[in-house]
C-alpha cells in the first residue's frame, strides 16, 4: 500500500519581501498568483531576521537565529550550533527522503561539499553544461542596449579595481572567446567558487570549467537567469521521476531577485518600463529609484518563471494533490531602508501554502505568523513529535478557522550582515518597537545597504550624514510605513516602556548573547583572515593565468 503522507516542496527565493502580485503590487508573478488562488496566502507573515542565513536558519530549525547560532551570513563564517536540529532530520525519522536543489545558504556555499554538513539524502547538481544550455537563449533574446553588461559598476559588485574597463572587455568578442576556454588547473584548485563571493548559489556545481565567462567571473543578470532556469529544470526532472522516493521533502532555492538585478526589458514586458513603475513605499519617486524598481520587477519575473517550471512538473508527475507546497522568501527586498532593517519592509515576507491539510480554496489569512511557525506546523500536520527546541507555534488553528490570532507579539533580530549592526524588535498588532544595541552607530551602516541606483541616489543626497536614533516606536495603525518615530514623544512613554520590558524579557528567556555585550565576529568567511586568504589566492591565480597567456 503506497504511503499517503504528503510530500513537501519548499520553494524559496532571495530578497522578495511581499513585493509580488498576490500581495497587490504591480509585479507580475502569474505562477505565484496561481498558487495563491489554489492555496492559502498569509497576509501578515514575518521573517525572524531581515538577512539571508539567519532568516533561513530560523525557518528550518524553528528557533531564533541567535539560538540556532546563525548570527550572520554563512559565507562570513557563521554556522548552526547543531545541524541535527534542521527540519530534514525530524522528517528523516518519519520516513521522508530529503532533496536539495539550488540555494540553501546555511553553510559556506564556496565549499562544494559544504551542503553534506546539513544532511540531505540527495543533492541535485547544476553542471556547466546546464548553464551553457540555458545561457544561449538569454543572450539571443536580450535586446540590444539592454544587456547585463550595461550595468557597468554593478555587474562585478563588489570586486574592486577596473570595473568599467572589465565590463568593456567582457563585451568584446576576443575576450568572450578567451573566457570560454577551460579554467587553468591552478585557478580551479585555488577555489574557483570564491569568485562567486557574496552570491548564494546552488551547492555542488560540479565544474565551472567550460562555463560561460560571465558565469565564471561573477554571476551577472544573464548568468543568474540561466542559473535559476537550470535549477528549476534539474528539480523538475527529478520530480518527474520521484514516484519511488515518496514521501519526500524537496528544497528548491532561487537566486533571483538577489542583486545584482537582471536588466528590465520594457519592450517585451511593459510592467518593467521604468516610466510607469511604482517605487517601494520608503523611497522617493525619482528616475533612479524607478530604474532600480524596474530591474527588480524583471528579476522577480525570472524567479516566478523558474517556480512555474517546478510547479508544472509537479502537476505533470501527478504529485500535486499529495504535495504541500510552501512558497516564501527570506526577507524584504534589497533596497535602502528595507533589507537588513527591522521594519515591516525588512521583516515582511510572502508566505503561500497549498496542499492537503486545509491549504486550499484561495483563502487569505490575516493573523500574524512567523517563519518560526513553519516547523511546528509541519509537526502537527504530519503527526510528528515536536522537538523541544522549537519556539514557534503551529498556525493550523488559523487554517482551520478556530482562531483569529496565534501570537500577541513577534520578535525580530539582526546582528551581522556585511557589518555589525545589532538590533532587536518586538511587534504587536498595533505597535512596533526597535532598539539598537551599538550606541556608537549614530549614522547608517552603509555596508549593510546593497549597492544599486537607489543607494547611489540617496548617497548623493546625504545618506551618510543621516542620523539614526537608538530607539524607534511606530503606531502600525496610523503609520504602516513606519516613518513617524514616536520614541521621544512623552505621550507614548508608557507604551514604549512596556514594549521594552517585553523585549528584554524575551532576550533573557532565549539567552540572547547581546545581553553579555558586543558579539565578536567569527573568523573565516569575510573576517579579516578569510578576506586576506581570498585576496592572496586571487592574486596568485591571476598571475598564473597571465603567464600562461
Amino acid at each position: 500500500m503506497p504511503d499517503m503522507r504528503p510530500n513537501i516542496l519548499y520553494l524559496h527565493c532571495h530578497d522578495a519581501g511581499r513585493y509580488i502580485e498576490p500581495y497587490g503590487h504591480r509585479v507580475p508573478t502569474p505562477n505565484l498568483q496561481r498558487l495563491a488562488e489554489q492555496g492559502v496566502i498569509f497576509r501578515n507573515a514575518f521573517a525572524a531576521a531581515p538577512t539571508c542565513s539567519p532568516s533561513r536558519a530560523a525557518l528550518l530549525t524553528g528557533q531564533s537565529p541567535h539560538n540556532a547560532g546563525m548570527l550572520g551570513l554563512a559565507h562570513h563564517g557563521w554556522f548552526l550550533n547543531d545541524y541535527g536540529q534542521h527540519l530534514i532530520h525530524s522528517l528523516h525519522e518519519a520516513g521522508y527522503t530529503s532533496v536539495l536543489c539550488g540555494v540553501q545558504h546555511l553553510t559556506d556555499f564556496r565549499r562544494t561539499r559544504s551542503c553534506a554538513r546539513i544532511g540531505y539524502c540527495r543533492v541535485l547538481h547544476v553542471s556547466a553544461a546546464d548553464l551553457r544550455r540555458n545561457m544561449a537563449p538569454v543572450r539571443r533574446r536580450t535586446p540590444r542596449g539592454e544587456r547585463a553588461f550595461q550595468h557597468g559598476r554593478g555587474i562585478f559588485h563588489p570586486v574592486r579595481g577596473g570595473r568599467a574597463q572589465r565590463a568593456r572587455r567582457t563585451q568584446s568578442t576576443q575576450y568572450t572567446q578567451r573566457a570560454r576556454r577551460p579554467l587553468p588547473r591552478r585557478r580551479r584548485t585555488m577555489g574557483q567558487l570564491r569568485r562567486w563571493r557574496g552570491l548564494p548559489h546552488p551547492p555542488g556545481i560540479r565544474s565551472i570549467r567550460g562555463a560561460p565567462g560571465a558565469a565564471r567571473r561573477r554571476l551577472t543578470g544573464g548568468a543568474r537567469v540561466a542559473l535559476d532556469r537550470s535549477v528549476a529544470r534539474v528539480a523538475a526532472k527529478w520530480l518527474r521521476s520521484a514516484a519511488a522516493a515518496q514521501p519526500f521533502f524537496m528544497s528548491v532555492g532561487m537566486i533571483m531577485p538577489h542583486r545584482t538585478y537582471a536588466p528590465a526589458r520594457p519592450r517585451l514586458y511593459p510592467a518593467e518600463d521604468p516610466r510607469y513603475v511604482q517605487p517601494p513605499a520608503p523611497l522617493p519617486d525619482v528616475p533612479e529609484v524607478r530604474r532600480d524598481t524596474a530591474d527588480y520587477v524583471a528579476s522577480v519575473r525570472i524567479m516566478d518563471a523558474a517556480c512555474g517550471i517546478v510547479l508544472d512538473a509537479l502537476e505533470e508527475s501527478g504529485l500535486a494533490e499529495n504535495t504541500l507546497v510552501i512558497a516564501t522568501t527570506d526577507h524584504g527586498i534589497a533596497f535602502p531602508f528595507m533589507k537588513c532593517t527591522l521594519t515591516d519592509h525588512g521583516l515582511g515576507v510572502y508566505l503561500i501554502v497549498r496542499g492537503p491539510g486545509g491549504f486550499e480554496g484561495g483563502r487569505a489569512i490575516d493573523g500574524m505568523v512567523s517563519q518560526l511557525d513553519v516547523y511546528p506546523t509541519l509537526c502537527e500536520l504530519l503527526s510528528i513529535e515536536p522537538p523541544p527546541w522549537l519556539q514557534g507555534t503551529s498556525f493550523m488553528p488559523l487554517v482551520r478557522g478556530e482562531r483569529d490570532e496565534i501570537h500577541e507579539e513577534l520578535y525580530g533580530e539582526v546582528t551581522y550582515h556585511a557589518a555589525y549592526e545589532p538590533m532587536r524588535s518586538i511587534r504587536t498588532r498595533r505597535w512596533k518597537y526597535i532598539r539598537r544595541f551599538n550606541p556608537q552607530q549614530t549614522h547608517p551602516v552603509l555596508r549593510n545597504i546593497d549597492s544599486g541606483h537607489s543607494k547611489r541616489y540617496l548617497l548623493q543626497h546625504g545618506l551618510a550624514r543621516h542620523m539614526v536614533p537608538s530607539e524607534y516606536l511606530f503606531d502600525m495603525a496610523f503609520d504602516p510605513n513606519e516613518e513617524n518615530n514616536l520614541a521621544d514623544d512623552p505621550a507614548y512613554t508608557a507604551i514604549e516602556r512596556d514594549l521594552d520590558a517585553r523585549l528584554r524579557a524575551w532576550m533573557v528567556r532565549t539567552e540572547d548573547p547581546l545581553l553579555a555585550g558586543p558579539v565578536p565576529r567569527r573568523n573565516g568567511g569575510n573576517g579579516i583572515r578569510g578576506w586576506r586568504r581570498w585576496v592572496r589566492a586571487r592574486r596568485r591565480s591571476s598571475r598564473w593565468a597571465r603567464r600562461k597567456r
